[in-house]
């Protein structure tokens, strides 16, 4: 009977109290999409008017992930097509609002009398899928927070129980998940662990705090591994705790190699047997070590008061603070030098100065570290030898000297001995043999010659040899102005006689010197230049003394008549060597200046070209440490 009635009802009696009796929107439609019914919701919804097919209703519509539907996937056409029904499923529709509209179709077939309809109902479910994908995109940063991490996350209860994790690499794990899963921390580390774990879990919760500590690993597997956790509470979970744990072994080992270098530094800094210090940009010293303090004189705290520009002498400073510069640009990695430090006390010591810089990771300039090294008696020994070396150097030149002098005196005795000598024994078997008294008396005339010029010769060589073998001879303070007024005095007829200027220029005022010596060598070489005079031309005679590096010069300038020196040039000084004609000369006056002047350690020099004059030099070689030194 119930069938009966149905079947004489029409659609409408049928549906339309279905249709308005939900807050669903509900269509109706044939199975080729004609539209029969609808409700309000659904009208409302999608715009539905007469004209329009069920298809047309949703073309627009995407699946979840958005991708549009075709029509043999359409939810509503697999039902009319396979009688299937279509339950919860998800159409997009992207609106002109940019507004997402998310529905969730129900899709089935319904017979009314012989007739078959679709019925489709939806929901609209946006703000459900809107907090989903939320929650998604949250789950999935999440998974990329955690798989960026090394870190292990637990989550754990007040009482240490493990409720969760989130760990990137599984083997990081002690145990296997299924292991430690809902297990007290107790039941997995060794008691005096698990309850420093469980008390920092405790003041977490507690104090709402972030707590943490680092420990070594108790586990066989790990024994050298550290770990740092970390408990932090876990917001709006009152007995919730967020445990991290990590694995900090490589830092630990970085930190221990740090600190082994930092020690060995510090040895090395403390306890090195040169001076080290740190110096900042600005050249104080931030650090210093007691050696350098030592070095200096001054204690730490009054280094790191002052720059080095303090206490560097002025003549090195210049240059070690352009090399500073250098090392802090990165034009160079280092550099050493030889500088002068002024001691606490006044003095200046020499110093061996190597300046290196240190960086950080991004090359800025952290500080210098200087390493000085006192070479203070290193460079007096290096100045004792280098003058030791040119005393002997001295020394084995007026040796060379003394014995070429020994050589050509043995010759000047042979040559000038042998023809007095013959002569004279000529004369004696003259004298014997001699017819007459006449020619006696003549040949003793001859041998009286000879002998007075035997014993001339003989005088001047014994003078020669009081020279050579003079051992102890007195010195004095010589002044030059003096001794010249002396032996001006001494050739004032011939100055006057050829009317000589004669100047002088004193930069020297006097030195120690042997007295007699001096006197003789300046009246010798005032001679000669008033001798060798041009004549007709007034004589200008000019006598200075100088400084020439360490020594000091005594020099007469003439306009005479000069001497060719390549001619006569290795002869100038030898004894009776004479190169001009027509003067009274017998060529000992230069041999004995000379010899006055090297048996006390100088030299004689000249410059002359014939026709424009001669400049004599005298060379006096001082010695800090012996007689010779100026006043």
């Amino acid at each position: 009977m119930l069938a009966e009635e149905l079947r004489n009802l029409s659609v409408e009696d049928v549906l339309l109290p279905i249709l308005n009796g939900t807050t669903q929107g509900m269509i109706v439609s044939r199975p080729d999409g004609e539209l029969v019914l609808w409700n309000e919701n659904a009208g409302n919804e999608l715009n539905i008017d007469k004209e329009s097919n069920i298809f047309d209703l949703f073309i627009d519509f995407c699946d979840e992930n958005f991708i549009p539907y075709g029509y043999e996937k359409f939810p509503v056409n697999i039902t009319s097509e396979t009688g299937v029904a279509q339950q919860n499923a998800i159409v997009v529709l992207m609106q002109e609002n940019k507004r997402i509209l998310w529905l969730s179709l129900n899709v089935k077939r319904i017979y009314i009398g012989d007739n078959v309809y679709i019925l489709t109902s939806f929901s609209d479910v946006s703000q459900i899928m809107e907090v989903k994908l939320k929650i998604l995109e949250n789950e999935k940063q999440l998974h990329l927070l955690v798989a960026s991490l090394d870190d292990i996350v637990f989550e754990t209860t007040a009482e240490g129980i493990i409720l969760n994790y989130w760990v990137n690499d599984p083997k990081s794990l002690f145990y296997v998940p299924d292991y430690f899963l809902n297990k007290n921390i107790q039941e997995l580390f060794p008691p005096d662990l698990a309850t420093s774990f469980l008390s920092l879990i405790q003041d977490s919760l507690r104090n709402r705090i972030s707590n943490e500590m680092e420990y070594q690993s108790p586990f066989d597997s790990h024994r050298d591994n550290w770990y740092r956790i970390q408990t932090r509470p876990i917001r709006l979970m009152e007995d919730r705790v967020a445990v991290i744990v990590s694995d900090i072994t490589e830092r630990i080992k970085r930190e221990e190699i740090t600190r082994i270098n930092e020690q060995k530094f510090n040895q090395a800094f403390q306890y090195s047997g040169i001076g080290m210090a740190m110096v900042n940009q600005y050249g104080v010293c931030v650090e210093a070590n007691k050696t350098l303090c030592k070095i200096l004189g001054y204690t730490l705290s009054e280094l790191t008061t002052m720059s080095f520009h303090e206490y560097t002498h002025p003549d090195d400073l210049d240059k070690d603070v352009q090399n500073m510069e250098k090392l802090r640009l990165g034009e160079m990695d280092s550099y050493t030098m030889e500088k002068r430090y002024k001691h606490k006390k006044g003095h200046f010591i020499w110093c061996l100065l190597t300046l290196s810089k240190v960086s950080d990771a991004n090359g800025i300039l952290v500080f210098f570290i200087a390493q000085v090294q006192d070479i203070s008696l290193l460079k007096k020994n290096v100045e004792i030898l280098q003058r030791q070396k040119g005393q002997l150097k001295t020394a084995m030149f007026d040796l060379e000297t003394k014995i070429q002098q020994l050589e050509e005196f043995n010759k000047i005795v042979a040559h000038n001995l042998r023809g007095p000598v013959v002569n004279i024994k000529m004369l004696i078997q003259e004298i014997l043999t001699a017819e007459s008294e006449n020619d006696r008396s003549e040949y003793l005339q001859l041998l009286q010659s000879s002998s007075d010029g035997l014993a001339e010769i003989l005088q001047e060589l014994i003078e020669v040899l009081e020279i050579r073998n003079q051992q102890t001879i007195p010195f004095h303070p010589c002044d030059f102005e003096q001794l010249y007024h002396k032996v001006v005095q001494q050739s004032i007829i011939e100055i006057q006689s050829k009317e000589a200027i004669v100047t002088t220029d004193f930069q020297v005022k006097g030195i120690y010197y042997y007295r007699i010596y001096l006197e003789s060598i300046m009246l010798n070489l005032l001679s000669n230049a008033l001798k060798y005079s041009v004549e007709g031309k007034r004589p200008h005679i000019h006598i200075r003394t100088y400084h020439d590096r360490n020594n000091v010069c005594l020099s007469f300038e003439d306009n005479g008549i000069g001497i060719d020196l390549h001619k006569y040039g290795n002869q100038l000084f030898k004894f009776r060597k004479t190169f001009h004609r027509g003067f009274d000369s017998k060529g000992v006056g230069l041999f004995m200046t000379r010899c006055q002047i090297e048996s006390l350690g100088g030299k004689i020099t000249v410059k002359s070209e014939p026709g424009k004059g001669s400049i004599f030099t005298v060379h006096f070689y001082l010695h800090l440490d012996g007689p010779i030194v100026t006043i």
